[in-house]
């Protein structure tokens, strides 16, 4: 089809969308099918370059982006610039005036790929930080509450990984004047528990059940490093109900081996071994 197709925004269009295809793709190599959609979108891209269609070249921008950001192997850091760089163009188009919901998709993926550059030491964490909360400042234009929802799952996600810093590290940084009290582990995770707890209750009713699943799956952590074990018990039960072997294996394969732990901890042995026949499965599938 895409050989058929005229020059110009019809054929970038069926570049994006085969793109789009092979980023969900599920049978094959994982990093092949997403260098497939990398290409593709970079072909569509270079399809617009004498278009007039700023809207056409902002979408596959973000989708080009979410490809980069999945991709495996060579110059992370050279390849999440890049993947800001076409967010950042994106959103010369795209504003919550125009089209909350489009300038959000960009938005947000601006900020995913800040933080994974945050987590290189490229960038500081709080430049991740104030792209998502630009989303939650605009609550109020979203036509769909998920979205804020998945702002403040990103943050969520974020304040996890704060909290994971090593004692060595978060002292470093200290002494060099680069953390202030707020970055402490326990107010981290505090943080964390609090964002993750307004995603899963704007996300609730969101089609897309898996990222409801995941975002159960963190907040189960959070309470789980909080010591909240029975609250963490009960998250990770629904989660569980949700992201299965089969649908989310690497979502599952977390969740199903932090039940077995929890309920192992607290002696109660079947429950823990049908909750590790799970992680297997899904430990399984992902190999």
């Amino acid at each position: 089809g895409v050989e058929l197709a005229v020059a110009g925004e019809q054929r970038a269009r069926l570049l994006m969308h085969l793109g789009l295809a092979y980023g969900e793709r599920v049978r094959g190599d994982r990093s092949e099918n997403v260098a497939h959609a990398v290409e593709a979108m970079r072909a569509g891209l270079k399809e617009l370059s004498t278009s007039d269609d700023p809207e056409l070249t902002a979408m596959i921008e973000t989708n080009l982006s979410v490809a980069l950001g999945r991709s495996e192997g060579g110059d992370r850091v050279a390849v999440l610039r890049e993947a800001a760089g076409l967010c950042r163009s994106a959103l010369t188009f795209r504003t919550p005036l125009r089209n909350a919901e489009n300038w959000a998709y960009s938005q947000l993926n601006l900020g995913y790929a800040l933080q994974d550059l945050a987590s290189l030491d490229d960038v500081a964490v709080d430049e991740a930080r104030a792209a998502y909360l630009e989303v939650i400042d605009q609550a109020d234009a979203m036509p769909n509450s998920w979205l804020v929802g998945e702002a403040h799952h990103a943050l969520g996600r974020l304040e996890l990984g704060v909290a994971r810093q090593s004692p060595e590290e978060i002292l470093a940084a200290h002494q060099a004047g680069e953390l202030d009290d707020s970055a402490d582990k326990t107010q981290a995770l505090a943080a964390a528990r609090g964002h993750l707890e307004t995603a899963r209750d704007l996300t609730v009713d969101s089609p897309d059940r898996l990222r409801y699943g995941q975002i159960l799956e963190q907040l189960s952590d959070a309470l789980a490093q909080l010591g909240d074990d029975d609250g963490a018990i009960d998250v990770v039960r629904e989660a569980l109900t949700i992201v299965r072997p089969t649908t989310a294996p690497e979502a599952c394969l977390n969740v199903a081996r932090r039940l077995g732990e929890l309920l192992g901890a607290r002696g109660q042995w079947e429950g823990a071994a049908r909750a590790y026949r799970d992680a297997v499965e899904a430990a399984d599938l992902l190999f």
